[in-house]
């Protein structure tokens, strides 16, 4: 492997992606970017679509890295995939995230001749229709490498995506570990009366992310204990998810928080966190609760599965099992003392483990070694 001399000139990289909203991809965007930037990398980010939010470009404008929005129109009338062509001649790597962004990348990075092609796998996407897996299959072969979070993914994109086992690089989200931890914020703040325990979770609102199995099974646990659902995040199921706490009988005891800003002081006020995804590559909200010190339930899925050891780090349960969630949620409940113990492990494991810096060392460590420092 390509070592980078203290004199070295900085790469030149652009990354695409296909939104800039609050979510996991975009958070190890931003993290990696940032990294990168202190290591000298110059970099440029194209966003596909017309879906930013403030806080990402914010963060990604103060890291120094130049965001460029295509908008779905110019994407579709032409202009902006010419715009793209010819902002990656000349760029000595282009990363590629989420699907369309995979798809367009490659392509024109190919018709560009740019030097190094790096793509990235984020999840199980079972999801994907037909002729979605076989763009795939066409334009995988033009990366240099494909990047997973995660290692339990590979064998569904190696037989349905078209990635070959010599284009495989797994390297896990990274996160930071400082922040409040559980019992640093008065939970008067957020109107949770004396006695009321909070079960918590934090995503997209879609079908990938089982937010109508947590609400499915949240009355078995309010039927025991007193509590309170938070459902942190937005999506298109909101109306849906929200109808279903009400047909539950549960809608006076379950909070739809939306987008927020301040969700670390909201995983410090809960008691349990859990994620009841179908599917998932590694997921940075599982990772994120589990940096706070937070006991984690977690359904038996793909990356999740290599962040939770049973009973050290948190607990997995079959995906989709609406009475297995509740009775796991119950028994964390129930013993304080054993989920501090496992909160504080989990804590521990994120911080040796996935850090931010060792994601971002991975990555750098990818470039150094597909370039081989040819043009510098």
């Amino acid at each position: 492997m390509a070592v980078r001399q203290n004199n070295s000139i900085p790469l030149s990289l652009t990354h695409l992606i296909d939104s800039l909203n609050l979510a996991g991809t975009q958070t190890a965007l931003v993290h990696l970017a940032r990294g990168l930037a202190r290591r000298g990398y110059r970099q440029r980010v194209y966003c596909l679509n017309n879906r930013t939010h403030p806080r990402v470009l914010r963060q990604l404008d103060e890291a120094g890295v130049e965001v460029i929005v295509i908008g779905k129109a110019q994407l579709l009338s032409g202009v902006g995939l010419l715009r793209l062509y010819r902002g990656l001649r000349g760029c000595q790597v282009v990363q590629t995230f989420l699907p369309v962004a995979d798809v367009v990348g490659r392509t024109l990075a190919r018709l560009a001749r740019v030097p190094v092609v790096v793509t990235s796998i984020r999840a199980r996407n079972v999801d994907k229709r037909g002729w979605q897996l076989w763009l795939d299959r066409l334009t995988m072969r033009w990366a240099h490498r494909v990047v997973f979070n995660a290692r339990n993914v590979v064998d569904f994109a190696v037989a349905r995506e078209g990635v070959r086992p010599d284009q495989v690089v797994v390297i896990p989200n990274g996160v930071r570990v400082a922040g409040p931890r559980p019992g640093d914020v008065p939970r008067a703040r957020y109107r949770v009366p004396d006695g009321v325990r909070v079960v918590g979770t934090v995503g997209r609102l879609r079908p990938q992310k089982g937010i109508g199995t947590l609400l499915e099974a949240f009355p078995r646990v309010r039927d025991r204990v007193p509590a309170q659902l938070w459902i942190i995040g937005e999506g298109p199921l909101r109306a849906e998810l929200e109808a279903e706490a009400r047909r539950l009988g549960i809608a006076g005891s379950v909070r739809f928080w939306g987008e927020r800003s301040d969700v670390p002081e909201l995983l410090a006020c809960m008691d349990v966190y859990a994620h009841a995804a179908l599917f998932e590559g590694m997921p940075n909200a599982v990772m994120e609760a589990m940096a706070a010190g937070l006991p984690v339930v977690a359904s038996e899925v793909d990356g999740t599965r290599e962040l939770i050891r049973e009973g050290e780090t948190g607990w997995l349960v079959p995906p989709g099992e609406a009475g297995a969630l509740a009775a796991r949620l119950l028994a964390v409940l129930d013993d304080a003392e054993e989920a501090a113990r496992v909160g504080q492990a989990a804590a521990r494991h994120m911080a040796e483990n996935f850090s931010v810096e060792k994601m971002v060392d991975a990555f750098d460590a990818l470039y150094q070694d597909l370039t081989g420092f040819q043009n510098l």
